[in-house]
């Protein structure tokens, strides 16, 4: 397939900030196209600031690497999740890409007291080195007469 372009519309699509175009579909959805002119350098390494889930719509022979793995093909209907702060790439394809991508943002827990709290963040860093903690109990002393 040859794509014909003029030269204003080639100068538009080479003076873009994205290689890539947003429709929103609802708040926390929207479909992004990449064009088949999109050049692989323009894919570049980064990080959303939210938990996503991206649907492809349409597109061939596209891939998607994270950081240290080997790239997957992302095939039409298929589903990925990518979590917040991940790195992650594109891989360009030979033909358009579209992908509906849904954001969301994970809950934060809320504890009741402050110490809740104490004893959840104690929790997180007992866990880091597999050692159970002892906590000492407060030890009935029986006044014997």
């Amino acid at each position: 397939m040859i794509l014909v372009m003029s030269g204003a519309e080639k100068t538009r699509w080479l003076m873009r900030d994205n290689p890539y175009t947003d429709k929103k579909i609802n708040e926390e959805s929207f479909l992004r196209e990449f064009s088949e002119l999109t050049e692989d350098e323009e894919l570049v390494w980064h990080r959303d600031h939210k938990d996503r889930y991206v649907t492809v719509v349409e597109g061939e022979g596209w891939q998607l690497q994270f950081d240290n793995r080997l790239p997957v093909p992302l095939n039409v209907g298929e589903t990925v999740y990518i979590p917040k702060n991940t790195y992650h790439r594109l891989h360009k394809g030979s033909s358009k890409l579209a992908v509906e991508i849904s954001e969301f943002i994970t809950p934060k827990k809320i504890y009741n007291t402050p110490d809740d709290y104490v004893k959840a963040w104690n929790h997180r860093f007992d866990n880091m080195w597999s050692r159970p903690v002892r906590v000492k109990s407060k030890k009935n002393k029986s006044k014997s007469k």
